[in-house]
């Protein structure tokens, strides 16, 4: 499907959603990490020191890849299963907001935001700096469910503070 937008590129967008799109990418990006720390207590065979150097320089393994190794590995823990879904459906909105393409309407001079999906009909998201703030609570309440979660139960946390 080709898909045009016509309109112009431009930086002058409110300050408000500049800002909250600052919040947006430092809470995706602690979320990211919660995965990361979940990955590691669901493998629960080593400590986080020694699991972040096995997996260093590795084949890559992204945000994605890591909620697929939860997910595998947690069919017992309903649980965590639904909150690592919830993430993944997060990763979703935070990239149509950071792959999205931002420019001003020809026609109205009006600021828009639109997402063209690789598969799917292209879809316009709101520039309202209260689905921002909305967007940023549901990263930061996903993320800290998910730093509460413990590993499998015969596995010792000695030492271990995250």
């Amino acid at each position: 499907m080709l898909v045009t937008v016509k309109g112009k590129l431009t930086d002058n967008w409110a300050p408000e959603i500049i800002r909250r799109m600052g919040k947006i990418a430092i809470a995706f990006a602690q979320l990211e990490w919660a995965v990361f720390v979940i990955a590691k207590r669901v493998d629960g065979t080593m400590k986080m020191a020694e699991f972040a150097m096995e997996h260093r320089g590795k084949k890559h393994r992204g945000f994605q890849q890591w909620c697929d190794f939860v997910i595998k590995k947690s069919p017992d823990n309903p649980n965590l299963v639904t909150q690592i879904k919830e993430a993944q459906e997060l990763a979703e909105e935070r990239n149509n907001l950071f792959h999205g393409i931002w420019f001003k309407e020809g026609a109205s001079d009006q600021l828009r935001l639109f997402r063209i999906p690789r598969t799917g009909q292209p879809h316009p998201i709101p520039l309202d700096p209260t689905y921002f703030a909305a967007l940023v609570k549901r990263i930061r309440s996903v993320r800290d469910s998910l730093l509460v979660q413990r590993g499998p139960a015969d596995f010792e946390w000695k030492g271990d503070s995250v």
